[in-house]
């Protein structure tokens, strides 16, 4: 069973979710975000056969949205926004959802990309999110100190350089034209990145919050996965590298082979059918936190 929910946020815009409801009584709440560039279809390929259902299948509600600015939840009236929108505001919303409706379900965070690298900055100034565990799937900001490689360190300064670039005659870039998406990301979402990889440092363009700082304030388990052909997004070591930030989570990294040594590149960790045992092995973690 799927229902289409419409969740406010706290500066006046809305996410449009999809619901979807086990056979019975559900044993906890998973809220699922999408990485950049995509949207909210990500977390269900092949569709009826994705992690979100299987999530479902093992008797988990699933609550999967769309972030500002990408699939449903598109911006009529203010379509630019920054990074910080999305942890400050879209993900409370997430997190915060259906609790009148679901007051005692457990409940759990599971992001690819995006999805994560917003969502566990957004459970860190939440003090009060209640979430008992989370799936990182390709979590990983750019830093130079986050990336060991050289090689990568410099192809990451150049892309960045290059998302500002092609951002600036619109004021968006627009990741169609290379095969990376359809969801047009704002000039401000981009230069934030570019000033993470710049300064080496995770501040909020405000600078309010060291979102660093917050990663190192989790007390939640993490299951992390990386894939080996995700040579640039988020490479195995890389995300290592990144972990290192969760210090007092209990954080476990896997680095997804599949059968006859297939390793997933960034998107292929949840849209490939061949990931169906990373799918499997999430929700196994993740009852592992049901009452």
């Amino acid at each position: 069973m799927t229902e289409r929910i419409v969740l406010p946020t706290s500066d006046g815009q809305e996410l449009v979710a999809d619901l979807h409801l086990p056979a019975g009584a559900p044993k906890g709440l998973a809220l699922l975000g999408h990485a950049m560039m995509v949207d909210r279809r990500t977390m269900d390929r092949p569709k009826g056969q994705g992690l979100a259902s299987v999530l479902v299948a093992r008797g988990l509600a699933v609550l999967n949205v769309d972030f500002r600015g990408h699939g449903e939840s598109v911006l009529p009236t203010r379509p630019s926004f920054s990074f910080d929108d999305i942890v400050r505001h879209d993900v409370p919303a997430l997190v915060f959802a259906l609790r009148e409706r679901f007051p005692d379900l457990p409940r759990f965070l599971v992001g690819h990309s995006l999805g994560v690298n917003a969502g566990l900055p957004g459970l860190a100034l939440l003090p009060d999110h209640n979430v008992r565990a989370a799936v990182a799937i390709a979590p990983n900001l750019w830093a130079p100190k986050f990336e060991p490689s050289r090689l990568r360190r410099l192809k990451k300064r150049a892309m960045v350089a290059a998302f500002e670039l092609a951002a600036r005659p619109s004021g968006f870039f627009d990741p169609a034209p290379f095969g990376m998406g359809r969801s047009r990301i704002p000039r401000p979402y981009v230069e934030q990145f570019g000033r993470f990889y710049r300064e080496d440092r995770l501040l909020s363009v405000d600078r309010a919050d060291d979102y660093e700082q917050g990663l190192g304030s989790l007390t939640l388990p993490i299951l992390a996965w990386s894939g080996g052909q995700d040579t640039l997004m988020a490479h195995p070591d890389a995300v290592a590298e990144y972990l290192r930030l969760f210090t007092r989570a209990r954080v476990e990294h896997r680095a997804f082979v599949g059968l006859d040594g297939f390793e997933p590149d960034h998107m292929q960790l949840v849209i490939d059918e061949r990931c169906r045992p990373l799918f499997e092995e999430s929700a196994d973690f993740l009852l592992q936190f049901v009452d």
